[in-house]
C-alpha cells in the first residue's frame, strides 16, 4: 500500500503525471484491468473537477487503449474457413 500511497502523493503534488501514477499503479496490481480499473475508478471519484481529474481520465482512456491493443494484437487468430 505505501507505493499507492507515494505515487498518489507525488501525482496531487504535481512531481508526477497522471500517466506516471498510472503506470505506478498498473505494476503494483501485477497488470490486472480489473483491480487497476477499481482503483483508478475510486481515485477518480475522490478528485475535485479540475485539471487533474481530467489529466487521470485522459491518462487513464489512453492506457486502456495502448493495453487492449496490445491484447488484441498477441491474441491467437484463428483461420478463416472459406
Amino acid at each position: 500500500m505505501q507505493y499507492e500511497r507515494a505515487a498518489i502523493r507525488s501525482f496531487l503534488a504535481a512531481k508526477s503525471s497522471a500517466r506516471d501514477l498510472i503506470s505506478m499503479l498498473w505494476s503494483v496490481v501485477d497488470a490486472r484491468m480489473e483491480s487497476a480499473a477499481s482503483i483508478i475508478n475510486a481515485f477518480v471519484d475522490l478528485l475535485e473537477e479540475g485539471e487533474q481529474r481530467e489529466a487521470v481520465l485522459a491518462a487513464w482512456r489512453g492506457f486502456e487503449i495502448k493495453v487492449s491493443c496490445a491484447l488484441i494484437s498477441h491474441s491467437p487468430i484463428s483461420p478463416r474457413k472459406v
